[in-house]
């Protein structure tokens, strides 16, 4: 059965480990030269959006917008939201919970919404919903096994909508696999305007904030160093600092 909305949350993951060889082994096996590349956590990245068209591709897939049918209280039909507009949840960087027996981070996040959900009225008197805590990114995307702490990992997460304005897809070792693009949104008028519902338009994109680059355990370290320089130097990355695996090859 097809929901008609099966891309709704997009991980970027990393870790605090620049050199671990563990990573180097799970992810770059295979390759002559691997890299682990060194992101500034304080900027912020943005969803790119691919299609601005005025309305979803045709046939559209089933149930698309059913959940924004609503009814007054004479059972009058409307649509209470556009599901073609764009836009995009983001969450910061954060540490991923290895949940131990000991961890208590899932009992800390349940706490949290119970704390929301029990926070007298202001005002006249509301009904709380879940939802409204709920409408970011999966609060347990920073939830992991224990069996892999020590990557020290760290998240990044997107949910966007609506999905095929924003998903790509590739093949990969898993099938076809769905994902976003995401970058670093110039810093001008226009590039702010456009950053309103927190997704970014191709216009409208700067330089990723690479700050070094490291080049994993290889027997090619010199060839691997010259020619990631010069990729570096062509696309506008030239005060990018390169850097070497202090892990031997063997």
């Amino acid at each position: 059965m097809r929901s008609g909305d099966p891309h709704d949350l997009f991980l970027l993951c990393a870790s605090k480990q620049g050199n671990s060889l563990t990573l180097w082994r799970s992810y770059g096996a295979g390759s002559e030269a691997e890299y682990s590349i060194d992101f500034d956590p304080a900027v912020s990245l943005l969803p790119v959006q691919q299609r601005d068209d005025p309305h979803h591709p045709a046939p559209e897939p089933p149930g698309w917008g059913s959940d924004a049918i609503d009814y007054t209280d004479e059972g009058v039909e409307f649509r209470s939201y556009d599901p073609d507009e764009a836009y995009a949840y983001a969450s910061d960087w954060s540490a991923v919970e290895y949940l131990r027996p000991s961890n208590t981070a899932a009992e800390k996040e349940l706490d949290e919404v119970l704390k929301e959900l029990r926070k007298p009225p202001e005002g006249k008197r509301v009904m709380p919903f879940l939802l409204d805590y709920l409408a970011g990114p999966e609060p347990t995307a920073t939830f992991k096994h224990p069996g892999f702490a020590d990557e020290r990992e760290v998240r990044t997460s997107w949910t966007v909508q609506p999905w095929w304005r924003f998903v790509l897809y590739r093949a990969s070792r898993f099938g076809v696999t769905p994902y976003i693009e995401v970058g670093r949104p110039r810093n001008d008028a226009s590039a702010r305007n456009n950053t309103r519902h927190n997704f970014i338009h191709p216009r409208d994109l700067d330089r990723l904030p690479i700050r070094a680059i490291r080049i994993g355990p290889t027997r090619k370290a010199v060839e691997a160093e010259r020619s990631l320089r010069a990729l570096l130097d062509a696309n506008g990355y030239g005060d990018v600092t390169i850097k070497r695996s202090s892990t031997p090859y063997r």
